[in-house]
């Protein structure tokens, strides 16, 4: 769709997404990383998909996406030999078990019609004593993003372009809300398209759960998941 392809979209740079990868999986160089299979499940626009391949040269990299994104993604990596884009479903993935040594799959799985089959599904990807990395809206904090989801009662019905128009609406008089607070260093900086994509991310999906982390962890333990490490709200790796 291209409403947000800016490189600090998300808050985060592609250099901090990376690393963000890099330490969710304890790698400290990704050059190391040689002749691995690393799947970006749900990797959207292919941001960070790019970054990996980049960095693991001697290594598989494959995104996919659901969505009309797979396309930009593919636009993207198509320079890069090592890296490969599908769009398919996370419920279908057309991949051999046990096929990926790394699974990322960051802000997806909410998002599917189940997210415990969405978690079954990418455990069953991965490689005896590969490691999956998942990240999940959690239930246990309030947020203004899927306040006003909920109050608006299925937008996801409503056009795209009709959506972006609302999320810039309800994003204004939130980012000087924010800028006040700035002042007084009582919020971090943060970009206005940054507080819109927020808000289109929650009005355009069909499908939006929230987890506590009692339940991620135990998904972890009921598939044999060792040195689970759950950080922020809610990111979470494991290894089989």
């Amino acid at each position: 769709m291209g409403y947000f392809e800016d490189d600090m979209v998300y808050g985060k740079s592609s250099e901090e997404e990376l690393q963000d990868f890099k330490v969710a999986f304890d790698l400290s160089d990704l050059s190391d990383v040689s002749g691995k299979y690393i799947l970006d499940a749900g990797c959207g626009s292919g941001r960070l998909t790019e970054s990996i391949g980049k960095a693991a040269r001697n290594s598989t990299v494959v995104g996919f996406d659901i969505s009309k994104s797979a396309r930009v993604a593919f636009d993207r990596c198509k320079g890069l030999k090592n890296v490969h884009i599908l769009q398919c479903d996370l419920m279908h993935p057309p991949f051999r078990s046990h096929s990926f040594d790394y699974i990322w799959s960051e802000g997806v799985i909410h998002h599917t019609p189940n997210s415990l089959q969405s978690f079954d599904r990418l455990d069953s990807l991965l490689t005896k004593s590969g490691k999956l990395h998942i990240w999940v809206y959690p239930n246990y904090k309030f947020s203004i993003y899927r306040f006003v989801r909920n109050i608006l009662w299925k937008p996801y019905f409503l056009p795209s372009g009709v959506r972006y128009f609302l999320s810039w609406l309800f994003a204004t008089p939130l980012y000087c809300c924010v800028k006040m607070l700035e002042l007084v260093k009582l919020h971090k900086n943060v970009k206005l398209k940054t507080l819109v994509f927020r808000f289109y991310d929650n009005l355009a999906p069909e499908f939006q759960h929230c987890h506590s982390k009692e339940e991620v962890r135990n998904w972890f333990v009921s598939y044999n998941y060792t040195e689970i490490i759950l950080k922020g709200d809610i990111g979470a790796t494991g290894k089989k």
